[in-house]
């Protein structure tokens, strides 16, 4: 099984349980987390994660103000947004869905000019 463990109270990186071993994560790496059943798929620029946890451990794990659910499955980083297009955003070049509950909290959390 996988594991994900915060070490840090600040929120300055995870360790991941990477099948016998555990690989130190900085959260500004991470750009996407997937839910996958009782498990959720980590995406970070250099490699993906599997791990058995829940979505609302795993945003507890993360800090707050830098990561975001846009729905039931997905975690996104905000800085790692590119394009918010009606209910979907891209965040490294994938087209990940934004629910009708969640386009609310994210469009409150983002800065927007113009009209």
């Amino acid at each position: 099984m996988e594991n994900i463990d915060q070490k840090d109270s600040g929120k300055n990186f995870l360790f991941i349980k990477d099948k016998k071993k555990f690989v130190n994560v900085k959260p500004q790496d991470i750009y996407m987390i997937i839910s996958i059943g009782d498990y959720v798929r980590v995406h970070t620029t250099n490699q993906k994660y599997t791990v058995h946890c829940t979505m609302k451990k795993i945003l507890n794990q993360l800090p707050i103000d830098d990561f975001i659910r846009t729905h039931q499955s997905y975690i996104v980083r905000i800085d790692k947004i590119t394009v918010i297009n009606g209910e979907n955003c891209i965040v490294n070049d994938e087209v990940i869905p934004i629910s009708k509950a969640e386009r609310k909290k994210l469009l409150n959390r983002i800065e927007i000019l113009g009209s």
